[in-house]
């Protein structure tokens, strides 16, 4: 895209090596010998910069960057003079000039100082855009819904925003760090841009991370930033997240998930406000405001030395805890006209309603996915309702048990019509071929993602590493633990005949039926000849 220059500039030559350099670098160039005249063209014209001359017949260059900045405050405007001092240079720093240069100007010079200075206006403008948006973003109300929990939730918000707003406005007076708790879909990241927008931060940058996403080497030197030849491949420095939400909050999501390595990092930022970047050799001072949070039990992680104690209590500061939607009472209708509200504006068209068994079944569901649960299933029903009201028939809410820290039911023995050739086993090795031949004998995989089953060992882990809602079975798990019950059931749950029978080991047998919350039915499990294995 072709950026448009305005020249103002007296001196006619240098005027014409100018533009016909710009213009040989795909740039549009006008050309005002006036400040009159290029103030004139400026509607006209619309430039992306201006190269503005200091001594001008009529209207000298300072007066017209005073009008410049008054017209278009963000339009760079990089000044030169044949007669330039420190004095006239500051002057003209601070009515709003990008940069000035002294004559005679160096064409190759010039280009690079206006792309820079486009480059640094777009910068900006889209850091106000960001700003703006994420100030939109934000609940009109505040946090929405009237339970006992977010009342005192939006209290302790408000207490500690009152609190900040008289504290010192020196660099040393860094708001406290604040901890937040909650299951998945809560609503952790609404809270702490409620924190830093109602803050008297809002201006400056709200950055975010989540811990979870990525490696820790990644990690370090996202969060840090990293020197040239840090390592293979940084070509050059890069600033990390820290610097860029210099005198702002820095939100660390799913704190939990943090390497031991880089929490000592944090826990040096957080009590010294200084930082290194990844390679480098001097400590930087940094003004930032940590919020982070998680969904993990940090006080279990603390004590299995998976999280830095120093760092726990250095985090917590101040600690908030987002009750889940199942024990927010009425909060799920209030949001759901919320919700409803600001979807329908995005599709264009009216909020429907919702009919009071739509009304019924939401209340009584237990939202395992929180809030954005909720999000997710009214989007559709908007979507799948038509011009009516929403029907019960439209919520499309998943058969979970609500997420209550609690292992989910066993799932019931399958009965196997599977038929062997083996004597007295009644079972036929070779039908289990598919689930030996995918990594079944060998204990590593577990770890693959068949987890959930049965009483939930070695199954994926919810909150607080339990497993909070009953996972639908992937067809191939729930076929292997058909087979697991059907070759018990045929050697009377013996543990080395049914290993003999698969073509397993002894150990590699126990581990699926550790798996699949077998081992606790072998207590129950009739008993047959030689049942000792």
């Amino acid at each position: 895209m072709r950026k448009a220059i305005l020249l103002i500039e007296d001196e006619t030559i240098l005027a014409k090596n100018m533009g016909l350099y710009l213009e040989h670098h795909d740039c549009e160039v006008r050309i005002a010998e006036t400040a009159e005249e290029g103030l004139a063209l400026m509607d006209r014209f619309k430039p992306d910069a201006v190269v503005l001359d200091f001594n001008l017949p009529g209207m000298d260059g300072l007066e017209a960057l005073r009008r410049l900045q008054e017209t278009a405050p963000t339009l760079p405007v990089v000044m030169i003079t044949g007669h330039g001092n420190v004095e006239m240079a500051v002057e003209a720093m601070k009515l709003g000039a990008r940069e000035f240069l002294t004559k005679p100007v160096s064409l190759a010079k010039l280009k690079l100082v206006l792309d820079k200075a486009m480059d640094d206006a777009r910068r900006d403008r889209n850091i106000d855009y960001l700003t703006s948006r994420d100030n939109e973003a934000l609940p009109r109300h505040g946090l929405v819904g009237e339970s006992v929990a977010i009342r005192q939730l939006r209290s302790s918000l408000q207490q500690l925003l009152d609190a900040e707003s008289h504290m010192s406005t020196s660099p040393q007076s860094t708001p406290p760090a604040v901890l937040i708790l909650g299951e998945t879909g809560t609503g952790k990241e609404v809270v702490a841009r409620t924190l830093h927008f109602g803050g008297r931060r809002r201006d400056k940058p709200f950055v975010e991370l989540n811990c979870a996403a990525l490696p820790a080497q990644l990690l370090e030197s996202e969060l840090f930033g990293h020197e040239r030849g840090a390592f293979t491949g940084a070509n050059e420095r890069k600033l990390g997240l820290v610097e860029t939400a210099e005198g702002g909050t820095l939100f660390l999501d799913e704190i939990g998930d943090m390497d031991l390595g880089l929490q000592a990092k944090l826990l040096k930022l957080l009590e010294e406000r200084t930082m290194r970047r990844v390679g480098g050799l001097r400590e930087l001072s940094v003004d930032v405001r940590v919020i982070a949070a998680t969904h993990r039990p940090l006080e279990t992680l603390v004590q299995e030395g998976r999280f830095r104690a120093d760092l726990y209590f250095r985090l917590c500061v101040v600690r908030m805890v987002i009750a889940p939607l199942r024990e927010r009472e009425r909060d799920a209708l209030l949001l759901a006209d919320h919700f409803l509200s600001e979807l329908a504006a995005r599709y264009g068209r009216k909020p429907p309603a919702l009919s009071a068994a739509a009304q019924r079944r939401m209340l009584a569901h237990g939202w395992p996915g929180n809030v954005r649960e909720l999000r997710n299933v009214l989007e559709q029903a908007l979507l799948m309702c038509g011009n009516g009201p929403i029907e019960d028939q439209h919520l499309a809410l998943v058969s979970m048990s609500p997420a209550r820290q609690s292992a989910p039911p066993a799932m019931p023995v399958m009965e196997s019509g599977l038929t062997s050739s083996r004597a007295g086993n009644g079972f036929q090795a070779s039908n289990f071929g598919a689930f030996a031949g995918s990594g079944f004998g060998n204990p590593s995989f577990g770890n693959s993602g068949f987890g959930g089953l049965g009483g939930n060992p070695g199954g994926h882990s919810g909150p607080g590493g339990l497993n909070p809602v009953n996972i639908p079975v992937d067809p191939a798990v729930a076929a292997e633990r058909e087979a697991l019950v059907a070759a018990l059931e045929r050697c009377h749950w013996n543990v080395s005949r049914t290993a003999q029978a698969l073509n397993l080991t002894r150990d590699a047998l126990r581990y699926r039926l550790e798996k699949h919350g077998l081992q606790r039915r072998m207590s129950f499990a009739p008993r047959g000849p030689s049942d000792l294995g």
